[in-house]
């Protein structure tokens, strides 16, 4: 219980780190081209963020008290300051909130009003990326003052923060720490550069507007709320803060009204059996935030809440989700897909959901669930077809937003070896004595075959090998690409082979057991996968990318592909600019905003310009490099290698900065 205490703990300080997958099918909004129909939004308010005071209002509940004798008696949470007997009848913070016809920039570039914002819209956020908006609208009616940006007119309250070089700021700093902490903000000035959807821009005036206070009208503001990705989107065209703590009242309301007659009394119990527990994690650090809210309290009901708010949300720690931080690629989506894994309807030994499951928790897009036609050594105690694991894996695949891709491997020795074929109607037909037989029926059906483990020395144990075989599956149309790795194996022939034939670039887990079996998450490791970079995040976009070779292949600290795709994908994960220039010396910054590592070393140059040998970029750090000009130059080309991206065998990607 401690353990779920203080993980709870750090879920609710650290918003970034927490991710909701819940959709609930009453509340997701369908599309049809522009027209969105939300069947529930609720609305939610500042002071309904904090957590012991959430579930203190559901155990005050008249409803629950009913059905739970052992609650009737217990006494409301007061939390008393010098003006308010109560906490709900204190005044609500403004709440950083902007105005209704406020336009907010979609993941495909639409500008729509935030008022108009449902659930599951997929926003455009920091760094290139995208965050999906929940079931929760946060709407505030009581802002008495807006602001706005140089010819921008006023549109946020005063302590809705906006990105600018030196992080967050807003005009009511105070306000926006005591929403969340996390992000540190500072006072807004005149001479700041906010961050915009055209780049920075530099703060030339602040201009406010003030609400008729006398004539109670006051403004009315709205906020997102996400599901998945970074707290922050585009209002107006600058880049602004979503100042909310992912986890509200209405997400641990849900969980505790989900929880049958039984669980309510057993979690009560359980609760207060282990109270010095709870008190021991959690005392200091309430004693200290509430301290700094200016509350006074009973610090065993809010312990108690707060644990039961921890004990509720056991549930969801299966369910977190690890955004991994790619950018995308100037017209595509960068979407992580793993085309290769087993379940116990061939020989691995998870469940079909399981593997669903262990995707969304890391962050992936798309997989397929590719069983064995030839092996499948549980057949005696799970009778079924060759496409049963895809269908008992589409529904939690469409809850939890995983594209499942119909796949299957074609096992046979080598030469052929074993190839999976994806995208198929019906894997029954591939089951065929001849493999060529096997590979007509997958190409008839339209499937993209790619060649598994090429090196795989069970069955290569001297040299990874292309085979006559391999020319004539080429040849007729049934090999689309090759894995170049495979689990913890990598195969650079198989990159040359690739670039020479004009094959596509693949990487797989494999996986059999259980995912976290052969990764140590906690180390930061993670499966091998395949980045497709997708046109649109759908089956038929990723079709589309695999058949025209824009994949990269992400293995261990490694990032495989072709130079054409690896190039503008490494710009887009580095921001280099100068910083300060004088007639010896150039200084410019390298901020690395992804989860990648990326490693440069100092090529072929003129002897004249003095840098880095050897340098390694860490996920979300930032660097200063100095380049000294000697022997009178006064520029020069400043040329490195990125040698772990890959795109030729022992051969990393060669860059330039021009000075």
């Amino acid at each position: 219980m401690r353990l779920y205490v203080e993980n709870a703990i750090h879920t609710v300080t650290d918003s970034k780190n927490w991710v909701s997958q819940e959709k609930r099918n009453r509340g997701i909004a369908t599309a049809t081209h522009d027209v969105f129909v939300v069947h529930e939004v609720r609305e939610v308010y500042h002071s309904e963020y904090d957590q012991g005071r959430a579930v203190w209002s559901w155990l005050q509940d008249q409803e629950v008290k009913s059905c739970i004798p052992e609650m009737k008696n217990i006494p409301d949470c007061h939390i008393h300051n010098q003006s308010y007997g109560n906490w709900y009848d204190a005044p609500r913070p403004s709440g950083g909130c902007v105005t209704g016809d406020t336009k907010i920039c979609l993941s495909d570039g639409r500008e729509i009003p935030i008022s108009q914002i449902r659930e599951g819209m997929e926003v455009l956020s920091e760094n290139g990326t995208v965050s999906v908006t929940s079931d929760e609208k946060v709407i505030n009616r009581h802002i008495t003052c807006l602001y706005g940006i140089n010819d921008i007119p006023p549109f946020m309250s005063l302590e809705h923060a906006v990105l600018t070089e030196e992080g967050w700021k807003s005009l009511d700093p105070e306000t926006t720490n005591s929403i969340n902490s996390f992000y540190h903000a500072a006072k807004l000035q005149v001479g700041d550069v906010v961050y915009t959807l055209k780049g920075k821009e530099i703060v030339r005036k602040i201009t406010k507007q003030y609400a008729d206070i006398q004539s109670r009208e006051t403004f009315t503001g709205y906020d997102l709320h996400f599901r998945q990705g970074y707290q922050s989107y585009y209002a107006n065209g600058i880049l602004v803060l979503l100042n909310y703590p992912e986890i509200t009242i209405a997400r641990i309301k849900r969980v505790l009204d989900s929880m049958s007659f039984q669980k309510q009394k057993r979690f009560r119990h359980m609760i207060e059996q282990n109270y010095d527990i709870s008190a021991t994690c959690l005392e200091n650090y309430l004693c200290h935030s509430y301290k700094m809210e200016g509350f006074e309290m009973k610090i065993k009901k809010v312990l108690m809440g707060v644990a039961l708010a921890a004990m509720c949300l056991m549930s969801a720690q299966a369910q977190r989700r690890n955004e991994i931080q790619v950018p995308n690629l100037n017209g595509y989506t960068t979407l992580k897909c793993d085309f290769h894994m087993h379940s116990v309807f061939s020989d691995g030994l998870v469940w079909p959901t399981v593997r669903v499951d262990e995707a969304y928790r890391e962050g992936l897009d798309a997989i397929s669930l590719t069983e064995h036609i030839e092996y499948r050594p549980h057949k005696k105690d799970i009778i079924a077809d060759h496409n049963r694991s895809y269908e008992l894996s589409q529904k939690q695949a469409k809850k939890l937003g995983i594209l499942l891709i119909r796949g299957s491997e074609i096992t046979r020795s080598m030469p052929p070896g074993h190839f999976n074929a994806i995208f198929l109607n019906d894997s029954n037909p591939l089951e065929q004595k001849a493999y060529k037989d096997a590979f007509n029926e997958a190409k008839k059906q339209g499937a993209f075959i790619f060649w598994n483990h090429p090196g795989w020395a069970r069955q290569q144990p001297d040299s990874t090998l292309w085979w006559p075989e391999h020319t004539q599956l080429y040849n007729d149309g049934c090999m689309h690409g090759i894995e170049v790795a495979n689990g913890g194996l990598f195969m650079p022939e198989a990159i040359q082979w690739c670039l020479d034939k004009n094959l596509t670039m693949i990487g797989t887990s494999d996986i059999h057991q259980p995912i976290q079996t052969d990764y140590d998450f906690s180390k930061g490791e993670h499966r091998t996968m395949t980045f497709v970079f997708a046109k649109e995040r759908s089956p038929e976009g990723i079709r589309e990318a695999l058949d025209n070779r824009r994949t990269a292949v992400y293995y261990r600290e490694l990032v495989i592909g072709r130079e054409e795709i690896l190039r503008p994908f490494f710009e887009k994960c580095v921001d280099i600019k100068e910083v300060k220039r004088t007639e010896k010396e150039v200084t410019f910054s390298v901020m690395n905003a992804t989860d990648l590592v990326l490693k440069l070393k100092k090529t072929a140059h003129n002897p004249s310009l003095v840098y880095f040998r050897e340098m390694t970029l860490k996920p979300h750090t930032q660097h200063t490099i100095s380049v000294k000009f000697e022997n009178g130059i006064k520029g020069g080309d400043c040329n490195f290698e990125v040698t772990n991206f890959i795109v030729a065998p022992d051969k990393g990607l060669d860059y330039t900065i021009k000075l």
